[in-house]
């Protein structure tokens, strides 16, 4: 198996080779004109205000150079490159272990965490877990590292048999945190599944797990 090594090795060899190639048909470009080219500029030089010129490079490489395929693929090379570099200061050398959820993720923060010490916050926080997805996907995730954006109730009613409506919801349907479904529903929605949401009451009866009835004061 390639190393991540092997892969940038490889990546600079390729970049090297196209250098050499820009610069051999800049050469044969300029063929024997290139002297004489040089004395007409050297005089204009002498007689007229010297003005200092830029052009956008990317170390070597020139943008507007005479061979504008070779100056795309060095630039995609390079830009790729810089990329895996980047990459594995965040994620490891190890390619294999690379995944796009250890930086795409959803952490729910609450809103008094910055107020709590780190027991009571890591009660109220939820996650993280790894999200796939960015803002213009479907099941639109946002584009920050951390999911700040996107569906966080879904429901689908079948109006042929209510009892097979499903939805997907999160972090859970109670907001006490000492509560078992106080976060329960976030692995199922994190992963884009969805539980049953039956409607009738023979079926809601029978998945009842506790009912809590509040009675007015006398």
């Amino acid at each position: 198996m390639a190393t991540l090594k092997d892969y940038r090795d490889e990546r600079l060899r390729k970049l090297e080779e196209l250098k050499k190639q820009q610069q051999q048909q800049q050469q044969q470009q300029a063929g024997p004109q290139n002297s004489a080219q040089n004395q007409s500029q050297t005089q204009n030089q002498q007689t007229q205000p010297q003005t200092q010129t830029s052009s956008r490079q990317v170390p070597w490489i020139r943008l507007s150079s005479a061979d504008p395929l070779a100056a795309r693929d060095s630039l995609v090379l390079a830009a790729l490159d810089s990329a895996v570099h980047s990459l594995t200061g965040r994620l490891g050398p190890d390619i294999s272990t690379w995944q796009y959820g250890r930086i795409h993720h959803a952490l729910l923060y609450h809103i008094l965490s910055p107020a709590v010490n780190d027991a009571t916050r890591a009660k109220l926080d939820v996650g993280p877990l790894p999200r796939g997805g960015y803002g213009v996907t479907v099941n639109a995730t946002g584009n920050g590292e951390n999911q700040t954006a996107g569906a966080s109730f879904r429901i689908i009613v079948d109006t042929g048999d209510w009892d097979r409506t499903v939805g997907s919801n999160t972090p859970g349907q109670s907001g006490d945190p000492d509560s078992p479904h106080y976060r329960d529903l976030f692995a199922m929605w994190a992963n884009n599944r969805y539980f049953p949401a039956y409607f009738s009451r023979a079926r809601v009866e029978a998945v009842t797990e506790q009912r809590l009835e509040l009675t007015p004061g006398r």
